[in-house]
């Protein structure tokens, strides 16, 4: 017996979890019902008494007595076991209550509708409900506390068809929703339920679900052939049926999961025992203005307040103008999460006033961190103790507390005819004033203070306070506002707050107050987007009618919303808005399901057959190419070989079916099984430099893609690898696999097709670059030259003509196989653009929008520059080390690639971040954020490679003298362009400590011109020679001074003597150092944080 009252107890936690309420009455009616005919006396002896005596606890006892009273007496072990089951035909019916007595039955309540004066056996509504029930038969197999949780369970899904139960053991899909039907016709048949119960269908049909995934979309799946019974109580899914429609179901702990063809299209959540799918109906997806606001949309409208606050809102009806949308699912709001997370309240006081302005709380809070644009500091709370209505005032100083409770005192009087009573504050300075208590003496108004050090006194004032500013900063999180409008917020705070329900009263304050319902049919969350009309006497006939603005809180005086301009900080009243409330930002808990591309053979073979058939196709059509390439010959393994193994990986999406044949070349040892493997990779510079030469000269460029490149490779050692699993040739099982050409997995592979395509080049007249072996030359024979870019297996040719680099293409193509992909728009991650003028832009958008989506900051704050001019001068400040760098080294990683190649303004902030890489703060996690909240904002930002002749290289260089303020080294920057083309730059921290300016700006010059002769060598193999000295400007009047001269002084002799490489170079003719003032120069951003009208 107590295992079955438990088994009781716990569906009834269960349910109230669910957000469905049981009343003890109604969970003692259930007790009694689950007894069996054989406890009739005890359930008599029950009824006979009131209903006030009936607890749980008082009914839990009985049942206990009772049936150890039977154990004791041994009167039969069929009652015992009997007792234990709820689901025989009898015990499944309601029961008959028995035993009336007339001098007690007008003071009994009928369990079921709970109105007095008769039993549930004569009770009218019961009757009715127990003549549509569905009949049951005498033997089932299912234990008590299934089919109670079954039957009382219904009531958590009746309030949303969308909700669908997936069920192993049904033969068909049902619903009792007629609306889920598309087209539905007559059928009738019989069919049983899990606990022996027989219905009969009402008709079939086909209908479509809109099912939620994981990652937030919906997919539409259309089901057949699915059952109406009315009668029934949920909707079923049949797995039966979707397996049989080809479709995979997968149980897991957590989730369940519906997939075609390795694609999830639908997913269910463990709740308890059942496996819920989460839907929403098609119709209901199509309702827009019309229908009712969810539950937690008017939780957010109502600034975040819990609930139950709302719910009693509108069970108790205090207030109109609310259409709110029950919704069940468990949801979490990050902005209440992030506002209210507290440790505990103040205790209530004891007594409360019996009237209003008997007693009014007044607290001062402040002074705030950030000054409102109005210039406030300080916020002043009244609250009547009756009502709990409260009053804000935004203050400048506490000089003006004593105006504000003047004002406050005769607004009250001409309401209601009287002044406050009593006055409650805490010992503040603002309150002990001569003027105010004067005013208190004339006035005769008792001024309550609290003991020192107890506010718990002023607990009414502390805690609304504390309430306000939760709810504020709520609401600017979710509106993503700037925290100065702190005090619109704690106004619209105080504004909502007097219109919900308060623990303290039984109405809501406003009600309590003024003695009428608040409306709140206006209501619309903070921060939205608002478009007001412009007056017509303030715009001229073609000007915009609306202007946008953010909704920050209402108006009581002109019964209008407060609007604020963004951008000029202008606030002001209207009532001719349209108002656009935006998505909130709700977790949803969800278990992610299983990635379905197999990384192996083995895991392939455990595919579904549709599946892998697929698999098996792409593997079968990766070893044909293997073998149309000769890649290796059957032989058997000579005596002291070793053997390399293989596998089959899949490569790319599923839907690609690609899979790719590797060995294992980690288990190859040096000078064994290989001897070199450096191969060379082209540098970003060489490939801004092509563009900025092909822009300059008109030249066309094309992209080509070599299929299956390291199957080109020749190996030049004898290796020997397995047969791979899945394609071992039957008869020859002991042979082994003599590899001729590089494999992908080897580690010469990168060598061997660098050392092929090098070869191929050259045949073609290609010549390789001195300064960057991936680049090759061509002179035609109009004199013109050609140029090929090498990286891996992509290559960009550039051409004077379309018609020569289609040539170059199909020569290219005789060597080995490619594919021929047009003009270049994307090459290494890089979004290629060609104006009409000629001339390129180069951005990485889609990268850009990767970083910013896996760090979660897709709708960051706008951020005008990245990084702030005083970051440099807080680094002596504390700052609490992160518990983890794994994620600030993923972000570095991100910033510094896309730095490298095409975005220079982001270069000086990366590589000062970089340096605290090994155990970053908070401080400098905040400055990586900011650095993407940049990003997001010039996410279009392109790096322009001009056309025009110019083919002149110019350098830039400037130096940030002691620039850390930790170790006082150096930063220096430069910027080479080619004409007006940036294809060169860099930020670097030097290594050694400058004792001056100009000693700073000299070592940075140095370096710069190393990259100078490089990019004059690479310019001179591509035909390009620099005949004229390259311009080198600086800003430092100190260093051309020591560079154009001799002298070594005492300030200078220390100079390291391989910096005094610039004194040869401008002897040679190879630099000239011209002047730059400071304003103009352009190395400035890589050196140091600028203002944003600084910034490109």
């Amino acid at each position: 017996m107590q295992d079955h009252i438990n088994s009781m107890l716990e569906v009834v936690e269960l349910l109230k979890g669910a957000g469905t309420e049981i009343s003890d009455g109604e969970l003692v009616a259930v007790l009694l019902c689950s007894l069996p005919e054989s406890y009739s006396g005890l359930i008599t002896a029950l009824e006979g008494r009131d209903e006030s005596e009936l607890s749980v606890d008082y009914v839990t006892g009985k049942m206990l007595d009772e049936y150890q009273g039977r154990v004791e007496s041994c009167k039969s072990t069929d009652d015992d076991g009997t007792a234990l089951r709820m689901s025989s035909a009898k015990s499944n019916r309601p029961r008959q209550w028995k035993g009336d007595r007339p001098n007690n039955k007008e003071r009994r309540k009928c369990f079921f509708c709970k109105r007095p004066g008769h039993l549930k056996a004569d009770c009218e509504a019961f009757k009715k409900t127990k003549a549509a029930e569905v009949s049951v038969g005498d033997k089932t197999g299912f234990a008590a506390a299934k089919h109670v949780s079954f039957t009382v369970c219904k009531r958590a899904y009746e309030s949303c068809s969308a909700h669908w139960l997936v069920d192993s053991g049904a033969s068909s899909h049902m619903t009792s929703e007629k609306t889920f039907f598309k087209s539905l016709r007559p059928y009738k048949q019989q069919i049983y339920l899990a606990n022996g119960a027989s219905v009969y269908t009402a008709g079939i049909g086909d209908g479509w679900l809109q099912c939620r995934l994981p990652n937030g979309r919906t997919q539409q799946v259309q089901l057949k052939n699915v059952l109406y019974v009315p009668v029934i109580q949920g909707n079923l899914l049949s797995v039966r049926q979707i397996v049989q429609h080809g479709f995979r179901v997968i149980f897991e702990d957590t989730a369940c999961t519906v997939s075609r063809r390795s694609r999830v299209v639908a997913y269910a959540v463990r709740h308890g025992s059942l496996y819920e799918l989460d839907c929403v109906a098609a119709e209901d997806s199509a309702r827009v203005a019309t229908s009712a606001t969810c539950l937690h949309r008017w939780h957010r409208r109502l600034g975040h307040r819990d609930l139950s606050g709302i719910k009693r809102l509108l069970s108790e009806g205090l207030a109109t103008g609310i259409d709110v949308k029950m919704c069940y699912k468990s949801v979490i709001c990050e902005s209440c999460v992030k506002g209210k997370i507290t440790q505990k309240r103040f205790q209530k006081g004891m007594r409360r006033s019996v009237r209003p302005l008997d007693l009014v709380h007044s607290d001062l809070c402040g002074p705030m961190p950030t000054v409102t644009p109005s210039g406030n500091r300080y916020m002043l709370t009244l609250i009547d103790d009756y009502s709990r209505f409260t009053v804000v005032r935004l203050l400048r100083s506490k000089d003006e507390v004593t105006g504000a409770i003047m004002e406050y005192v005769a607004k009250m009087k001409n309401r209601f005819g009287r002044k406050p009573i009593a006055f409650r504050t805490d010992n503040g300075g603002e309150y002990a004033g001569q003027q105010l208590k004067k005013y208190f003496r004339e006035e005769g108004i008792e001024h309550q203070t609290t003991i020192p050090y107890t506010p718990q006194q002023n607990g009414v004032a502390e805690r609304k306070n504390r309430s306000l500013t939760e709810m504020a900063k709520c609401m600017l999180l979710d509106a993503g506002l700037h925290n100065r409008f702190w005090g619109e917020a704690v106004r619209t705070a105080a504004y909502l707050q007097n219109r919900l329900p308060s623990r303290s009263v039984d109405r809501t304050p406003f009600e309590h107050f003024l003695g009428r319902k608040p409306e709140l049919g206006h209501i619309r969350v903070f921060g939205s987007k608002v478009f007001c009309l412009v007056p017509k006497q303030r715009r001229r006939k073609w000007d915009d009618k609306a202007v946008e603005g953010v909704l920050i809180g209402y108006d009581d005086a002109t019964k209008g919303y407060r609007i604020l301009d963004l951008k000029t900080n202008r606030t002001w009243v209207s009532c001719s808005v349209k108002i656009v409330e935006k998505a909130g930002k709700l977790c949803y808990r969800v278990q992610v399901p299983r990635k379905m591309e197999p990384s192996s053979w083995d895991e392939m073979l455990s595919l579904s057959p549709e599946e892998k058939e697929k698999w098996m196709s792409a593997a079968e059509e990766e070893m044909k190419s293997l073998k149309d390439y000769k890649v290796w010959e059957l032989v058997d393994l000579p005596q002291g070989k070793k053997l390399i193994s293989a596998k089959l990986d899949s490569q790319g999406r599923v839907h690609t079916y690609k899979a790719r044949l590797v060995a294992r070349g980690f288990s190859q040892k040096y000078g064994e099984d290989y001897d070199e493997t450096f191969a060379p990779v082209v540098k970003h510079d060489t490939i801004r430099v092509l563009f900025a030469v092909a822009a300059a000269r008109g030249l066309h460029v094309r992209h080509l893609d070599v299929k299956c490149a390291y199957l080109n490779g020749k190996l030049e050692e004898e290796l020997y690898m397995e047969q791979p699993q899945g394609f071992v040739e039957a008869g020859k099982e002991s042979k082994v696999l003599l590899l001729k050409k590089s494999i992908y997995g080897l580690r010469q592979s990168a060598r061997c097709w660098n050392r092929k395509a090098t070869e191929a080049l050259s045949q073609l007249g290609f010549v390789p670059s001195q300064a960057d072996q991936c680049l090759f030359t061509r002179k035609e024979k109009d004199g013109e030259s050609t140029y090929v870019l090498l990286y891996v297996d992509d290559l960009l040719v550039a051409g004077s003509s379309e018609k020569l680099t289609r040539k170059v293409g199909e020569q290219v193509n005789a060597h080995f196989q490619t594919k021929d992909l047009g003009g270049v728009v994307h090459y290494l991650g890089i979004e290629v653009k060609r104006k009409e003028d000629g001339s390129f832009l180069l951005c990485q958008k889609g990268k850009i929008a990767e970083m910013l989506k896996e760090h979660g900051m897709l709708e960051p704050k706008p951020a005008t520059t990245p990084m702030e001019t005083g970051y440099l001068n807080s680094l002596l400040d504390k700052s609490k080390t992160l518990p983890n760098n794994k994620r600030y080294r993923q972000a570095i990683g991100s910033l510094l690639y896309l730095a490298t190649v095409s975005r220079p303004d982001i270069a000086m902030a990366v590589g000062l971040l970089c340096r605290r890489v090994e155990a970053p703060t908070e401080r400098e996690w905040k400055s990586v954020k900011r650095v993407m909240r940049y990003l997001a904002s010039t996410i279009d930002r392109k790096l322009h490679l001009s056309s025009g002749n110019e083919m002149e290289l110019q350098c830039y260089v400037d130096a940030e003298w002691a620039g850390d303020k930790i170790d006082r080294k150096s930063t220096s920057g430069y910027v080479f362009k080619l004409g007006k083309s940036p294809v060169a730059w860099s930020s670097r921290k030097r290594s050694l400590v400058a004792l001056s300016s100009t000693e700073a700006e000299y070592v940075a010059a140095s370096h710069a011109c190393k990259e100078l002769l490089w990019l004059r060598q690479l310019l001179d193999d591509m035909g390009l020679p620099q005949t004229a000295p390259t311009m080198v400007y600086e800003d430092n009047q100190g260093c051309i001074r020591l560079l154009e001269s001799d002298r070594c002084g005492s300030r200078t002799k220390h100079i390291d003597v391989r910096h005094h490489q610039l004194r040869n170079l401008l002897e040679q003719g190879v630099i000239t150092i011209q002047y730059c003032p400071s304003e103009e120069m352009t190395a400035d951003i890589l050196t140091k944080p600028l203002e944003s009208a600084s910034n490109p």
